[in-house]
């Protein structure tokens, strides 16, 4: 696989830099920490409790507030962290569980250097404002999500990247529609959004698998869990589709 191109390397230091980050800004604590029920440690003895917890995307890092102080507590309840943390995608602090939280429900893709264009995509839609909607073409929940764009198809460009969460089945899918030539790129779109994969032109047996690659690389960067998977314009995410349907949802505000 080729990467001497591509931002995958900066995104992935980037990845380095956080994990470097919280551990340059742990701070010794006076005494050791307690350890109560289900062995989760609390800065400040047996009686003290956790009043919010949240967990940092793509990381095993949760921001826990505790008796007015705020931690970072690992996967297995070993580790706790004081300090401040950053955010690097999104440029951002993280020194409470509210921050934690709106760093968690928020990717800014230009601040990442992540050029959907580098990946297989496929654009439905003339608006002006992008959505990027990660989906298996099999996942029934992905099938409502683009029947819901049709509907907003001149409020927004859509731009849809397959990722095969589903299986065996889905990878071959997706290879396929990565593979049709870019001159029938169109007929892809058009067999997405009415669910009509027989339609599909004949792969390209030449086809460049990178973008396809890339894909995979960007959901595992990103911490893709499930599908479908949504950024609005304004950055938001929605894991799984939208509570109230995709109208609503975009036409929320990002605050």
């Amino acid at each position: 696989m080729r990467v001497s191109n591509w931002k995958w390397i900066v995104i992935l230091a980037l990845g380095a830099m956080s994990a470097a980050g919280f551990v340059q800004a742990a701070q010794t604590a006076t005494k050791p920490p307690s350890l109560t029920v289900g062995a989760i440690p609390f800065i400040g003895g047996d009686k003290a409790r956790i009043d919010a917890i949240k967990r940092l995307p793509g990381s095993d890092i949760s921001v826990v507030e505790s008796g007015g102080t705020v931690f970072f507590l690992s996967s297995n309840g070993r580790y706790a962290l004081r300090g401040e943390a950053w955010d690097l995608w999104n440029a951002k602090p993280i020194r409470s569980v509210t921050e934690a939280t709106r760093v968690a429900g928020h990717i800014d893709l230009d601040h990442m250097g992540l050029n959907i264009g580098d990946l297989t995509h496929f654009d439905y839609g003339t608006g002006k404002r992008d959505v990027v909607v990660f989906l298996d073409p099999r996942c029934p929940h992905c099938k409502a999500t683009l029947r819901q764009m049709k509907a907003l198809a001149q409020d927004y460009r859509f731009r849809i990247v397959p990722v095969p969460v589903l299986g065996r089945k889905s990878q071959v899918l997706m290879k396929h529609m990565g593979c049709v030539p870019a001159a029938a790129r169109d007929k892809v779109t058009k067999a997405l959004m009415n669910d009509a994969y027989d339609t599909l032109p004949a792969e390209d047996p030449n086809c460049d698998l990178a973008p396809l690659q890339r894909v995979l690389v960007t959901a595992q960067i990103i911490g893709i869990r499930g599908v479908p998977y949504l950024i609005a314009p304004d950055g938001r995410i929605s894991e799984g589709e939208p509570s109230g349907g995709l109208k609503a949802w975009l036409e929320q505000s990002g605050d």
